[in-house]
């Protein structure tokens, strides 16, 4: 038994970190054109992955068994190492976290999101957790993503939470982000909407301004400068959902500017192959005149997804955050990963190929931009980087370059203003003090730096008269 033991360990570990090294080579593989203009990339992307790949599967095929041990013995304690570093990693990010909290003058909240919601409900307040359009369309019978809600017999999309709501959001410094949200969905003081907007921004979980205090997103900044200034912004928005938000909520306003943001880390190796796969969000783009009229249908809204919330809450809620998603996190070294530079951009995983990705997103952005100008509104785009570019030991990366030279030779092309955040931040000798930790959100201070460099390009442009005869406030105060 203790021989046959030996022997299946000495199979196990080895062949585990082939397989490992081998399934790097093959998402590599597929972002070939990137490393292939670098000699070092080249390396580190295909010949240390393969050598160690096809290394170890001589091992296991020709050594003899006390060498299969002490290869297997080898990469186990270094296995046991880098687990016992991510371990360490995600304590220090705990300890940050109870730290900021204590600063801020609160107190640590360690309970998960379902805690939190069961005890508000308890004491009479009717919480929900935070929806996303992206987690409400759902594999179809022909394999397409589908809305899962309806009314009238019609599919119902959603974009944003609850309207009029309190919305249990998220946690990364130590305390939830708990608001209530306005007659749509959004992260906005529900006055907002009492007038025309001057300014619209547009963008996922950075724009919505996720697991900050009230008045610390990038709007809330800008207003008491620019106006009234709307946030459309929703965790798990890509391209097309942007595009959809945009055709909902802005263009029956038409205000006089719309500010796109990009975010290099998700929205076109994650989000935009996935949202193409919905005919239903597709129409946004291929039909301009589509639209489910949300702006005027709050009510209904609101009544159809409370329906679905209270019949349905932890399937709902597994949909945004996937218990599963923590193990993974521990089990492949996530955050670790970051640290060194192969996150999730940088170690080639995409869900589609950025061949086609960049296009098609030039096609959306160029079509949010003819839109917004037909209606006499200018267009800017926000260009929002990642932690890891800060962060990683490994310098920018090939894969996480290609989407940024891409982005800006679009908005280049598409003669579009572009407002380069991660220009802006790289200045910044501790530009990875700006997030919460490595693959988080901005902090505080991090919304206050995006939101000044906002402020900078439309003050320039002379737009900061356009709601509010205010003069320029020093460090953009966080404002209602």
């Amino acid at each position: 038994m203790w021989r046959r033991a030996v022997r299946a360990y000495s199979y196990a570990v080895p062949g585990l970190w082939a397989f490992v090294a081998l399934g790097l080579l093959t998402l590599n593989l597929r972002q070939a054109d990137v490393f292939m203009a670098s000699k070092s990339a080249m390396v580190g992307r295909f010949v240390v992955p393969a050598a160690i790949g096809f290394g170890l599967i001589v091992v296991l095929c020709c050594a003899r068994v006390t060498t299969r041990l002490i290869v297997a013995n080898t990469l186990g304690g270094v296995t046991a190492l880098l687990y016992a570093h991510e371990i360490w990693l995600a304590r220090d990010i705990a300890q940050d976290q109870r730290a900021v909290a204590e600063a801020s003058g609160g107190r640590f909240d360690g309970r998960d999101k379902l805690t939190v919601i069961r005890e508000m409900r308890a004491s009479g307040q009717a919480a929900y957790p935070i929806m996303r359009a992206g987690n409400m369309l759902v594999r179809g019978p022909e394999g397409g993503l589908e809305p899962i809600l309806s009314s009238g017999g019609k599919p119902l999309l959603p974009m944003a939470s609850i309207p009029r709501a309190t919305v249990v959001s998220c946690n990364e410094l130590g305390t939830w982000q708990i608001y209530e949200s306005d007659r749509h969905g959004f992260n906005n003081p529900d006055v907002q909407w009492n007038g025309a907007p001057d300014v619209v921004l547009v963008g996922d979980s950075f724009v919505h301004g996720s697991c900050v205090p009230k008045g610390a997103d990038m709007a809330s900044r800008l207003r008491p400068e620019f106006g009234r200034v709307l946030n459309l912004g929703v965790g798990g928005f890509g391209p097309l959902l942007e595009l959809a938000a945009l055709q909902e909520y802005a263009a029956p306003l038409k205000p006089p500017v719309v500010v796109w943001v990009f975010f290099e880390g998700n929205d076109l190796n994650v989000d935009l192959p996935r949202e193409e796969r919905s005919r239903f969000l597709l129409n946004y783009l291929h039909r301009p005149g589509f639209s489910q009229h949300l702006i005027a249908r709050d009510g209904e809204v609101a009544t159809v997804m409370r329906a679905h919330l209270d019949g349905a809450m932890i399937e709902a809620m597994k949909r945004v955050d996937d218990p599963r998603e923590l193990m993974a996190s521990y089990l492949s070294l996530n955050r670790t990963r970051e640290e060194i530079g192969i996150g999730t951009v940088e170690m080639g995983y995409n869900r589609g190929d950025l061949d086609d990705e960049l296009p098609l997103f030039e096609t959306i952005v160029a079509a949010a931009r003819d839109r917004v100008v037909a209606w006499g509104g200018r267009f800017y785009l926000v260009y929002l980087p990642e932690s890891e570019r800060y962060e990683a030991r490994l310098g920018e990366g090939a894969v996480r370059q290609r989407i940024y030279r891409g982005v800006l030779d679009i908005a280049a092309r598409q003669d579009i203003p572009l407002i380069d955040l991660a220009a802006d931040f790289a200045r910044d000798p501790e530009a990875d003090a700006l997030y919460a930790f490595p693959g988080a959100h901005l902090n505080v201070e991090g919304y206050r730096r995006a939101a000044e460099a906002i402020a900078n390009v439309l003050r320039g442009a002379k737009l900061s008269s356009l709601g509010s005869p205010k003069a320029p406030r020093p460090g953009l105060e966080a404002g209602g």
